[in-house]
């Protein structure tokens, strides 16, 4: 049985070329984000693979093979983590900015989404260092993070074709709220930033804390409120603590993913976005 691979980029032309030289089976050139260029290549054999994969890295493209049961299955559910996943930061390092002390936060931001510190502690750690930011401040910057390419045209056409968009964010509801509503997901989970009366930051969340467990809860919450299985499900995501509610689902994808979640994907996007999901599941 022929393999099927998914390969992605933004070089048009590299892409063309690529598939031109093999068993192109659906491309689609336009209808993703900006210059995000898709197509699906069945290969026969290990020395076409080997191939394929020698000019996809030549030309910076990301080459996928696609699981078996997600050759024609489609999701019932996508599941995205939010920062520097949906978004291009990581919100809490920007709201560290504002007092000085980014350096400081992202060096501990960086070794929880390696999985090198326990999350709820780093998280506990960096809350505390943004102690005194004040509500307007975390508004603030929750509506100039930035969404990622090729999110948002997967969230419509997901929409478009009766899928639901939830997300999981191990950030703050104050900063993903906005960008819910921008994006017209309701199905979310965040950490809640406590702050006193005159609206500045206790460096405290409500509990529990939206951890990996938490996340993964949180994915089996959604199926049974939608009546669908884990393995109807995609995760989208790039940290550590995402892991737990990968290995639930049915297609894990991760977006430049650090190496502790990259061993658990199925797909991983590193020269490319995930619109190119579009192509696999023929929604362009």
């Amino acid at each position: 049985m022929s393999d099927l691979l998914l390969l992605s980029g933004r070089d048009a032309k590299s892409v063309s070329a690529v598939c031109a030289q093999h068993n192109e089976l659906y491309s689609v050139y336009q209808s993703l984000s900006e210059d995000q260029t898709a197509c699906l290549i069945s290969s026969d054999t290990e020395s076409e693979q080997t191939e394929l994969m020698r000019h996809a890295a030549a030309h910076e493209l990301d080459l996928n093979p696609i699981p078996e049961r997600w050759k024609t299955k489609k999701p019932k559910l996508i599941l995205f983590d939010v920062d520097s996943t949906l978004v291009e930061e990581e919100g809490i390092d920007v709201l560290a900015d504002l007092k000085g002390i980014k350096d400081e936060v992202s060096f501990i931001t960086e070794m929880a989404m390696q999985g090198k510190l326990d999350f709820k502690a780093a998280l506990k750690a960096r809350v505390g260092l943004i102690r005194g930011i004040t509500a307007d401040e975390v508004k603030e910057v929750g509506q100039r993070l930035h969404i990622r390419s090729g999110c948002e045209r997967l969230v419509q056409l997901a929409k478009e074709n009766q899928v639901i968009v939830a997300c999981a964010s191990g950030g703050f509801t104050q900063m993903v709220k906005p960008l819910m509503d921008h994006l017209g997901i309701t199905e979310y989970r965040a950490n809640d930033l406590v702050f006193d009366d005159e609206q500045k930051c206790l460096g405290e969340v409500t509990h529990p804390i939206v951890d990996g467990s938490v996340k993964a809860m949180f994915l089996m919450e959604l199926c049974e409120k939608l009546r669908c299985r884990p393995e109807d499900t995609v995760v989208i995501a790039d940290g550590a603590n995402d892991v737990q509610m990968m290995r639930l689902s049915g297609l894990g994808v991760g977006l430049n993913p650090k190496p502790k979640l990259a061993a658990e994907a199925d797909i991983v996007f590193r020269s490319s976005d995930v619109s190119a999901l579009a192509v696999l599941f023929k929604w362009v």
